[in-house]
């Protein structure tokens, strides 16, 4: 289940690495903030992804930069919100 989730954030976040970001593959362990391949829009565009494909909701407390700081903290955070343990 962990590969599927992370291999799904990798896909989606390597299509929207924005123009100009000197990053071409993306690892578990990238720190999408400091690569500048997500910032504050980014989150948002993860954000939608996440509840879309997964049915979770994010709630407003829950945005930190940190939850969104790599694949893994990403995937962990899902794995949280789909056993209602947010």
């Amino acid at each position: 289940m962990t590969d599927n989730i992370q291999n799904d954030l990798i896909t989606y976040l390597e299509d929207a690495i924005p123009p100009g970001v000197a990053v071409s593959r993306i690892e578990p362990d990238t720190d999408l903030i400091g690569s500048g391949v997500i910032d504050s829009f980014g989150i948002v565009g993860i954000i939608e992804f996440m509840e879309e494909r997964y049915g979770i909701t994010v709630a407003d407390e829950d945005i930190d930069p940190e939850i969104f700081r790599n694949v893994r903290s990403i995937e962990a955070y899902i794995q949280t919100a789909r056993t209602g343990a947010t």
